[in-house]
């Protein structure tokens, strides 16, 4: 007992201490004063607000502008869900349920009853409705209920559910508290006691075994047991606490009477005063991160945090203004935030001819103050059709500014034209020219570790067997990949076609050194009236000359401007003076 005692006394000590806060408040106008009991957020800026006497309020931008709706005819609404800015429901004090499709505009019963409700939670889909002693349900959308004991000695005030939809906790008069771990089908009063026998109005269910609940005359109380022991912790207050929410297991927000509005920074252990200074009384909060939040209740008070509302826009693309169809790129952009409020973890949308270019809303990740700018960077952008593409960046904060848009066009081209030659049959001992074409730079992946410079667009190979090399071509948008397959020839002996006995043979070695760059033939002169012809191994033509010189006329190795590979070729010369003469040649690299 003195354990506990120092305990909360420490915890008080701290409670009402110097803490840094995250949240700060600004008024908003709902446009009614009638009182708000619940309210819902499907973002940072879609929201809506009920309360007593038919009240219906939304939201598009965040709070800066409430519209009153028409709802239904509920005198005292006390649940509100939405699954998302058009689909939601609304329950009263007599168990009538609402739902609408078009954000509020119309409202359909979906179920009529006078037993007395108290909340409305949404749980993997489920709906679930708490009423006395019971929990109202239904697995389709409302076309259907069905009911689930609860014991709570009294009315079911508030349920909550963790992430799995599963496991949950129900509070009701009393201090009493029911667990499910079905998701609402069947409930288990919890073993331990709750450190009061105040009403609990409120309760978090941050997982199976732990929760946190509040309630009349300032009780805070919590488990991490799956309530089998309860620890009441001070909230520094002795006003009826109503609504509870967190943002990520760490940051909470507390609401109630009397301005009281309190801040967690650790997952409910110390709590500090952060009131609004309105002196409202409040009934319901959403946390929807660490700074963004949400307060309601008397007289149509609704308090945002923070203090402001952010504009996110976006100033100018700094990507690439031509791309390559089919091929990866970076998509850049700077944008800013022209609000006054910051702006945490900004969303963007980003359509290129009609269809959206990324899987998913882009984030930029961080808190971007009010007036401020940054850039946004997202690799793996795709374009997959040629032409000038119109693309719209926009921001997702969905307030419906033209300011929010950035149009611009990106141009999309095919790659030029490549190519990679070689004589593609070899022999062992031969030497292979690889040659590539059509880019600015290249780079040879096979070829790393064998050539000294694999970045050269003609490479010098020598292989022993049939092997395929890799080129990649980069040009000024585009980067081609090319290949080439080099075969080992089954037959490597002299061509039987020619069936010649060779009378003469030659060597030279075209290196550009000069000395025998030039296949000379001792007994031809310029004089001399004369074909020249020349083969590789395989009977193909490689060159063929009238009047061969020596000199202006004469074979330096090439066969349409590429270099010829080392190895045997056959000649055959034809002329006036000597007749028909052949051999072989032998080029040296």
């Amino acid at each position: 007992m003195k354990h506990i005692k120092f305990s909360l006394c420490l915890l008080l000590f701290l409670s009402t201490s110097s803490i840094a806060q995250n949240y700060t408040w600004n008024a908003q106008n709902s446009n009614t004063t009638n009182q708000l009991n619940v309210l819902y957020f499907v973002d940072n800026y879609v929201g809506f607000a009920a309360g007593l006497n038919n009240t219906f309020c939304r939201t598009y931008n965040g709070g800066t502008a409430w519209s009153a709706m028409t709802g239904p005819s509920l005198t005292n609404t006390v649940g509100l869900y939405f699954s998302d800015q058009l689909n939601g429901y609304l329950v009263d004090n007599l168990s009538r349920v609402y739902k609408t499709t078009d954000g509020g505009i119309n409202w359909v019963p979906k179920y009529t009853n006078t037993a007395t409700a108290n909340s409305l939670v949404n749980a993997g889909g489920r709906l679930l409705v708490g009423r006395s002693s019971e929990v109202l349900y239904s697995d389709d959308g409302g076309d259907t209920w069905d009911t689930a004991p609860c014991n709570v000695l009294g009315s079911v005030l508030s349920m909550s559910f963790a992430p799995d939809g599963l496991s949950g906790y129900a509070c009701g008069p009393t201090g009493y508290v029911a667990r499910t771990m079905d998701g609402g089908l069947t409930w288990t009063p919890v073993t331990g006691f709750t450190g009061t026998s105040q009403a609990l109005n409120d309760i978090y269910t941050f997982s199976s075994s732990k929760a946190i609940a509040v309630g009349d005359n300032g009780i805070i109380t919590k488990t991490l047991d799956f309530g089998a022991t309860w620890d009441v912790i001070s909230s520094g207050t002795s006003n009826n606490l109503h609504g509870i929410d967190f943002e990520n297991g760490l940051n909470g927000l507390i609401a109630g009477f009397g301005d009281v509005v309190l801040e967690s920074l650790d997952g409910g252990v110390i709590w500090s005063a952060t009131p609004t200074g309105s002196g409202q009384n409040f009934l319901d909060v959403q946390c929807k991160n660490s700074i963004i939040a949400y307060v309601a209740g008397s007289n149509g008070a609704i308090y945002r945090s923070p203090d402001g509302v952010e504009d996110i826009i976006p100033l100018q693309y700094l990507g690439p203004d031509t791309v390559c169809v089919g091929q990866p790129f970076d998509f850049s952009f700077l944008f800013s935030n022209i609000g006054v409020g910051p702006a945490l973890n900004p969303g963007f949308t980003v359509v290129a001819g009609g269809a959206p270019l990324f899987s998913d809303t882009l984030t930029w990740v961080g808190a971007l103050n009010g007036g401020d700018s940054a850039t946004h960077t997202q690799t793996g952008a795709v374009l997959n059709t040629a032409g000038n593409i119109s693309v719209i960046l926009f921001s997702t904060e969905l307030n419906f500014q033209a300011n929010n848009l950035l149009i611009f066009t990106i141009e999309v081209v095919d790659p030029q034209p490549t190519d990679v030659t070689a004589s593609t049959y070899f022999c062992p001992d031969d030497t292979v020219y690889l040659e590539a074409a059509g880019g600015n730079s290249y780079y040879w992946p096979s070829l790393v570790g064998v050539v000294s410079d694999p970045s050269n667009p003609v490479q010098e190979v020598y292989p022993t067997q049939s092997v395929t090399h890799y080129v990649e071509i980069t040009q000024q948008y585009c980067v081609v990949d090319e290949s080439i397959q080099l075969i080992l020839e089954s037959n490597c002996g002299p061509i039987d076609s020619m069936n010649v006995n060779p009378s003469q043979s030659y060597a030279f070695s075209p290196n550009n050194d000069g000395v025998n760059d030039f296949l000379i033939f001792d007994f031809l002169d310029s004089a001399t009236t004369n074909v020249v012809t020349i083969f590789n191994r395989w009977g193909d033509e490689v060159y063929s000359v009238s009047n061969y010189d020596n000199n202006v006329n004469a074979w330096d190795g090439t066969f349409l401007n590429r270099l010829s590979p080392a190895g045997t070729y056959f000649f055959i010369i034809e002329s006036e003076e000597h007749g028909e003469r052949k051999g072989w040649v032998q080029l040296v690299r």
